[in-house]
């Protein structure tokens, strides 16, 4: 790995204790004033715009991964003299595939995640509509 690679993940490491953070203070906020809602929205929308950070980091390495085993699996293809090519550049590929199969995970979980405080945070936001339309006596 190299020096701006460590950097990156140092990087994304921080973006995830701080989402923690920002969820966690979230979470101890009720929602019983427009104030308070206001105060939840403003640290979620702060963790939700880390966590697209994350979510494009963990698609970006599943890519690198994925492109890294169809060269290596295309290479002992190539490089296979006799017997079943397919069968070498298969087991050829066999640890990069388990990696493959992680970093897919960890992409869906942070698109999952992103989505749903997506939907939590529109959810808010018309409560808080909702609440200072009534409280302040619209028209």
């Amino acid at each position: 790995m190299d020096k701006k690679e460590i950097e990156k993940i140092r990087e994304i490491k921080q973006y995830i204790q701080d989402i923690q953070r920002y969820r966690d203070a979230a979470e101890g906020i009720k929602n019983d004033s427009p104030g308070a809602l206001m105060q939840k929205v403003e640290l979620l929308t702060k963790s939700h715009t880390l966590m697209g950070r994350v979510c494009a980091y963990m698609e970006g390495r599943y890519m690198q991964t994925y492109s890294r085993r169809k060269r290596v699996h295309a290479e002992k293809m190539r490089d296979t003299k006799r017997g079943n090519k397919q069968n070498a550049a298969d087991l050829a590929v066999l640890d990069i595939r388990d990696q493959e199969v992680e970093d897919s995970e960890r992409m869906t979980l942070w698109k999952n995640e992103f989505k749903s405080i997506s939907e939590q945070l529109y959810e808010l936001r018309l409560r808080l509509r909702v609440d200072m339309h009534i409280g302040g006596g619209g028209a």
